[in-house]
């Protein structure tokens, strides 16, 4: 249990982190768009945030956020998969980053929040490399955002550092009992995530077979879509009159439209009249 930090969800595990390695000489880099509480808590622990956008695609190029690092460099943030696209690096992939910051001292995190989602993980890189940290969450796949439990993955003595500047009692005695109820019954939520990412993959091909809409598969449990022809608010009319939670005008780079929808999948989706109505 060295090699684990638990904390009221990923983001206050996150801030501990940030907190650590933070003063006013320092920055911290990131991709961008992210998880907005990355440049909130480096803002309030008086930390520069060094945005690393993405290109006109939605693919994130590692060796432009390496050109970013520099001396005053105290944390580099990624998320894998990425957010909000959706986009996954491979442990090869990631490997000369992890390198790199390892020789230069400085920690990386990797946010895993969407893990359950994805082909792969990190783990492997945690275990090679002493500056690597991974953070998780029950939010997402397990569905458990409302007990509030996140936690990092990590060399026990960065795991040590961070410690002492957590929340004094900062997980419930109830939030913990369910997370072991959980932990000890991983076979539903690994059915769960295996469906989603099925169902994930067959909503996009069935839309995208229409012609009638532009799909951004993602390695998530969120996918981006725009009709091809015109505005959005066809789709926006259809999902609000079904009651369907959804966020409208997300922006996908390289693609001059401000009205995507993002849409969160889940399994059976496709079942659903809200869909066949999209169709």
């Amino acid at each position: 249990y060295k090699n684990i930090f638990l904390g009221p969800g990923s983001g206050a595990c996150i801030e501990s982190l940030i907190h650590t390695v933070s003063n006013n000489k320092t920055n911290i880099v990131s991709s961008f768009p992210c998880f907005p509480m990355y440049f909130i808590y480096s803002d309030c622990h008086n930390s520069n945030f060094k945005r690393v956008e993405y290109d006109n695609n939605n693919v994130f190029s590692i060796e432009k956020m390496m050109s970013k690092i520099d001396e005053e460099t105290s944390l580099v943030i990624l998320a894998n998969p990425n957010s909000p696209y959706g986009d996954f690096k491979s442990k090869k992939e990631l490997y000369d980053i992890c390198r790199f910051t390892k020789e230069k001292g400085i920690i990386l995190l990797i946010d895993e929040a969407y893990v359950d989602f994805a082909p792969g993980d990190c783990l492997e890189l945690a275990r090679m490399f002493d500056n690597i940290l991974i953070s998780r969450t029950f939010s997402k796949g397990w569905g458990a955002a409302g007990i509030r439990i996140g936690y990092l993955i990590g060399n026990e003595k960065i795991i040590e550092l961070i410690s002492k500047v957590q929340q004094a009692y900062p997980i419930s005695g109830p939030s913990l009992k369910f997370a072991k109820f959980l932990l000890e019954n991983k076979e539903v939520f690994e059915k769960y995530s295996k469906r989603t990412v099925l169902e994930r993959n067959k909503v996009c091909k069935i839309l995208n077979e229409t012609g009638k809409y532009d799909v951004l598969n993602s390695n998530t449990n969120f996918i981006h879509i725009h009709s091809t022809e015109g505005s959005n608010e066809n789709m926006r009319k259809i999902l609000e009159d079904s009651d369907i939670a959804f966020k409208f005008g997300a922006i996908v780079p390289g693609d001059p439209r401000k009205t995507w929808v993002r849409l969160s999948i889940g399994p059976d989706m496709t079942s659903l009249s809200f869909f066949k109505d999209l169709l």
